[in-house]
């Protein structure tokens, strides 16, 4: 199976259970406290590399749009002959 490109929340147990995974494998993990900067959006949110892009700030509006623009262009695609 391909791995997911499109960006999903996580539960506070998930993320607790990776972070403890990492720390096991010898990772060190920083905390950082303060105000986070402001998300890098981009201008299409159905559309284009921006979109894309490695290292974006999603809000959850933008994450349900670019599923729901995934979930239909999969329709699309299994109707096209």
């Amino acid at each position: 199976m391909p791995p997911r490109l499109l960006s999903q929340a996580l539960s506070s147990f998930y993320l607790g259970a990776y972070l403890a995974s990492l720390r096991e494998q010898g990772f060190t993990i920083f905390v950082v406290r303060g105000q986070l900067p402001r998300p890098a959006l981009p201008s299409d949110p159905g559309g284009g590399a921006a979109a894309a892009g490695p290292g974006r700030w999603l809000t959850p509006e933008q994450v349900r749009a670019l599923l729901s623009l995934h979930t239909r262009a999969r329709a699309l695609a299994c109707c096209v002959c």
